[in-house]
């Protein structure tokens, strides 16, 4: 019997933080939203001490059980350095991590072969077998060659955007509206800026990717081109998770598509992606995530529970608010 004990499903990411808290007495879901907490930009320690606090105030009675799924805790010793540091701040608590891309894998898709790729801020593709064994990607950034996330992206853009400023690379919008958005008068000034703090151009990872978006769909060709760019490098990133797990041969593989940049729906993305994963594996389905990945780390903090399972997918959720800071 699981008596008055809470759960509490957490997606951790980049961008933003959600979490899920299903007490058995209540006959709703808690819902929490906070910054982003990820492990690559705040390391162990630091990710435990974002998450510690909001996962408490989900908790009327703790000790819970948390399934905490954060980006950046891709590999085995990344999810126990930060469970490590996850107890020394819940001390009591039962906690297990997995990767943010796990999540999402599981919120669609509970059970059975299938793949997920994740495309927010950063990428992640993860492929699962029959018998439930995963196999990912190390999804470490550009130079450890994972690419496709919104702040590939948004370099890439403003790397085109000077290109075209300064002749040596295809005309394109994207040489006014960067420059709008950065909110400078001049390259110059925009380069200046860039040479003395790169992480100056973060502000603007979240509103470069919907530019771009626009600027293809109004024709801009370098725009069009560099998403088909993304969503070729994307589709790599599935058949790599996919040809590892040995499940390339399964007709209709289940393929969920996860984050922000997928999330919009551009058509000059979307459209490349999928001829992409044709031409690889055998006639794939493409869906979109339609459930919050949150509900499948809660899915897993349950699973001992067979009587709580229904509710971590029809239970309506309580917003408790947007946490501004841990």
């Amino acid at each position: 019997m699981n008596g008055s004990r809470s759960f509490i499903g957490v997606d951790a990411g980049a961008s933003h933080t959600r979490l899920i808290g299903l007490n058995p007495v209540e006959d709703d879901l808690a819902w929490l939203e906070a910054p982003g907490a990820s492990m690559d930009l705040y390391g162990a320690d630091g990710t435990a001490a974002v998450l510690a606090p909001l996962i408490r105030r989900l908790s009327s009675k703790a000790p819970a059980e948390v399934v905490a799924a954060v980006a950046g805790a891709d590999s085995p010793a990344e999810q126990t350095e930060l469970k490590e540091a996850l107890i020394r701040q819940l001390d009591g608590w039962r906690v297990q991590v997995i990767n943010d891309a796990h999540a999402a894998l599981i919120a669609q898709l509970p059970t059975g072969p299938g793949a997920v790729l994740v495309a927010g801020t950063g990428t992640n593709a993860l492929a699962r077998r029959t018998d439930g064994q995963l196999f990912g990607l190390r999804a470490k950034g550009y130079l450890q060659g994972n690419y496709g996330g919104g702040l590939d992206l948004s370099r890439r853009a403003v790397h085109l955007a000077f290109r075209a400023e300064e002749g040596s690379g295809e005309c394109s919008r994207l040489e006014q509206e960067v420059l709008a958005l950065s909110g400078l008068s001049s390259y110059d000034q925009l380069s200046e800026t860039l040479g003395r703090d790169r992480a100056s151009l973060w502000p603007l990872v979240q509103r470069l990717p919907p530019l771009v978006m626009r600027l293809a769909a109004e024709g801009d060709h370098v725009c069009q081109d560099l998403l088909a760019e993304i969503g070729q490098a994307l589709a790599g990133s599935v058949r790599a998770a996919v040809v590892r797990a040995e499940i390339g041969e399964l007709p209709g593989l289940p393929v969920v598509l996860a984050g922000g940049l997928l999330g919009a729906r551009s058509p000059h993305l979307e459209g490349p992606l999928a001829e992409a994963l044709e031409l690889s594996l055998r006639h794939p389905q493409l869906t979109h995530l339609s459930r919050e990945p949150a509900r499948g780390a809660l899915f897993m903090a349950v699973s001992q529970h067979p009587e709580l399972v229904p509710r971590v997918w029809t239970s309506p959720l309580r917003v408790l608010g947007a946490a501004a800071s841990a």
